[in-house]
């Protein structure tokens, strides 16, 4: 009877284990590495040239909250209609946001503008593309 208790206690544990798994996979399904090679082939088809730019992964969103509430708090309208759209995009999401920065030219500064992709944490789908100036 114990290794009966034993074995029924066990399966409940692994089927409550197997669910919370299939729930952590649901929440995060591309992976940071994936993320950043989805963003850099969609760069690539903007014709941007990855050589130039530094990629940084923006861990937690704070960079890119900074920049939605700039937006936000602007007080011109187009560019909180921009908020907007962006806000509609990504609403309910989850999402790796990946910056390209320029990369700094010694004597010479930076070397061009820099592009913003946000891809979608569950699909692996861009969510958003922005090509710095």
């Amino acid at each position: 009877m114990k290794h009966l208790i034993g074995l029924v206690a066990l399966l409940v544990f692994l089927m409550g284990g197997a669910e919370r798994a299939t729930q952590a996979e649901e929440i995060l399904l591309v992976t940071k590495d994936r993320a950043i090679e989805i963003g850099n082939r969609h760069l690539a088809k903007m014709k941007i040239d990855l050589r130039d730019l530094d990629v940084q992964v923006d861990e937690g969103s704070k960079r890119w909250n900074d920049f939605m509430s700039i937006l936000r708090d602007s007080p011109d309208g187009d560019t909180k209609r921009l908020f907007q759209q962006y806000e509609r995009k990504l609403k309910g999401r989850s999402y790796w946001s990946i910056f390209y920065k320029p990369k700094h030219v010694p004597g010479r500064g930076f070397k061009g503008g820099g592009a913003t992709v946000l891809v979608d944490s569950k699909t692996g789908r861009v969510l958003l593309a922005i090509r710095g100036e």
